[in-house]
């Protein structure tokens, strides 16, 4: 059992490096990630869910779900941090 969880989190790991193209993501992720850029390039800073919450009238809960798919679909460098786009 020990090599099956092995090959899945290896197999796991390749399929996260992989990036969802751009125009493959829904709008509201893309909406997100705009942002995210936008502020990355203003500050050269880490975007924070609570001000993209702010922002675009989103519930905190739901910014943080789309941060996750975005990091999942290898446009965000980290699951549980504030929000860096890959490359920007």
């Amino acid at each position: 059992m020990n090599r099956d969880a092995r090959t899945d989190a290896g197999s796991a790991e390749v399929s996260t490096t992989k990036r969802v193209p751009l125009t493959r993501l829904p709008s509201r992720q893309r909406m997100v990630l705009d942002h995210i850029v936008q502020f990355y390039r203003a500050t050269h800073e880490p975007c924070q869910a609570s001000y993209l919450s702010r922002r675009l009238s989103i519930d905190h809960s739901t910014v943080r779900q789309h941060m996750s798919s975005l990091h999942r679909k290898g446009w965000l460098r980290g699951p549980n941090t504030p929000a860096v786009p890959v490359r920007w």
